[in-house]
């Protein structure tokens, strides 16, 4: 790879001699060995020979030969922010290996840590009393065992500041499966509702799971389009959980989500 770039760049220099006006009083100080052909001796020389092009291209080949030459270890990633409290102002960093020496690309000389910090916010809101809170989805989720009807269910996770769980990622479905699973609840409300048998669904919070590329959850019969099921839910059968479309007047457990 270097090769190629010393030939590119000794390419570079002829042309640069070709269409230059050299007006220097000693053509010896344009001499310049193949080996030593590199950015930094085209920028010298495009100076000598008063050459904007030689110059630019100079620059050019030593911010690439600088890329392609790492004296450094990419960034270690950045660390969680120290502010504690929903909304607060904190500091996060971040380090990397480097070397102060560089010899034909080689790493050489002392290591060095190169540390970087900046300042963060806190934007994970906490959980209220009750929720627990799951970091792959970034939701605070409480699964309410005490069944009721789908108005109610909405009404009581609003008046925590949430909604019914909408299973609108693969995540959130698998969690709705966890915590229905731990407590052996076999039915459940979610988020989803219709005006009408066989019309669109809408949702309280979030995304149509379908559309957000959640793969089907339907069971092969669902749903059912019955004359009053209007409402979602996920219902276990055969030991496997799917949706279901249900009447908003049965009564079921319900998850809450608040979403941080």
């Amino acid at each position: 790879m270097l090769n190629f770039f010393k030939t590119i760049l000794s390419f570079v220099y002829v042309i640069a001699c070709v269409y230059s006006d050299v007006n220097v009083s000693d053509v010896r100080t344009l001499t310049l060995d193949i080996e030593k052909v590199d950015g930094t001796a085209l920028t010298s020389l495009g100076e000598k020979m008063n050459s904007s092009l030689l110059q630019l291209v100079g620059r050019a080949f030593t911010n690439l030969e600088e890329r392609v030459c790492q004296t450094c270890d990419a960034w270690a990633p950045w660390t969680a922010c120290s502010a504690t409290r929903f909304r607060s102002f904190g500091i996060q960093s971040r380090s990397r290996n480097c070397w102060h020496e560089r010899v034909k690309c080689n790493r050489g000389g002392d290591m060095l840590v190169e540390n970087e910090s900046t300042v963060c916010i806190n934007r994970i809101r906490p959980c209220p009393q009750n929720y627990t809170y799951l970091n792959d989805t970034r939701l605070c989720l409480r699964l309410q065992t005490d069944a009721q009807t789908k108005p109610k269910a909405t009404t009581i996770c609003q008046s925590e500041d949430g909604y019914l769980l909408n299973t609108d990622t693969q995540d959130r479905w698998d969690a709705a499966l966890t915590l229905a699973g731990g407590k052996n609840v076999d039915t459940l409300y979610i988020d989803g509702q219709r005006d009408s048998v066989g019309g669109n669904w809408s949702y309280s919070n979030g995304v149509d799971p379908e559309k957000n590329g959640v793969p089907s959850k339907w069971k092969p019969t669902e749903p059912s389009n019955d004359s009053d099921e209007l409402c979602r839910a996920i219902v276990k059968t055969s030991g496997e959980y799917f949706w279901f479309d249900r009447p908003c007047v049965n009564t079921y457990a319900f998850i809450c989500e608040i979403r941080t």
